[in-house]
């Protein structure tokens, strides 16, 4: 007996060259901004494959680092089947000199972390993650260099963070216009959602995965 085709052949996100835009914000990146707001809202490239989406995600940058907002909105079913002890995550991936060619990290290539605060603890943690097989890594980033708030709400959580350029390894906005872009968030390892691809892809080490997102000069 013949084994069933697959229902998918391929991931469809892979069949096109994906430019994420980046809107210029001129501030800093401090836990004390205001939210980015819809005009700088990226894409669900991630919902072409079928799978769900739980997260708006916002990106901008300037001369001084890069800053994304991420708003968690939970349906009632995914409340329900959750655990009431929700821990949200959020990864990002970023290389500031993009090459699709690349297929292993190198000292531009970076990884952050952010997530939820535990009991007795009011600061949310945050840290840089060095990038498996990596040939080599970026500058070590204290984790107090990273700025971020997080707040809950009814149906999930505000994450808003900022990466000061002294946190990205040959950042240069002026120069070069374009970065490797990927993010994976998870609820409680049980929800996820990604920029493009499913997890049986290995973008967590491999940037020519990751998407182009160019620095748009429009604010």
């Amino acid at each position: 007996m013949k084994s069933p085709l697959p229902t998918k052949l391929i991931d469809p996100t892979l069949l096109f060259d994906f430019e994420i835009p980046f809107k210029r914000l001129r501030s800093k990146p401090t836990e004390s901004r205001k939210d980015l707001g819809d005009a700088y809202l990226l894409p669900h490239l991630a919902s072409m494959t079928g799978l769900p989406t739980f997260a708006k995600v916002a990106a901008a940058w300037s001369n001084t680092g890069l800053y994304f907002d991420i708003d968690f909105e939970l349906t009632e079913e995914m409340l329900n089947r959750l655990p009431s002890n929700l821990m949200f995550n959020a990864h990002l991936w970023i290389d500031t000199r993009y090459d699709p060619a690349n297929r292993r990290a190198n000292q531009s290539s970076h990884q952050f972390w952010f997530g939820t605060p535990l009991d007795g603890n009011p600061v949310p943690p945050r840290k840089m993650v060095y990038i498996q097989r990596a040939l080599s890594v970026p500058t070590r980033v204290e984790p107090a260099s990273l700025a971020y708030s997080f707040e809950r709400h009814s149906s999930g959580c505000r994450m808003r963070m900022g990466i000061p350029e002294s946190c990205l390894s040959k950042y240069a906005p002026t120069e070069v216009k374009h970065l490797g872009f990927f993010y994976e968030v998870t609820v409680s390892e049980q929800l996820h959602q990604s920029l493009a691809l499913s997890r049986e892809f290995r973008y967590f080490e491999d940037p020519g995965l990751w998407s182009r997102a160019s620095l748009d000069d429009a604010q």
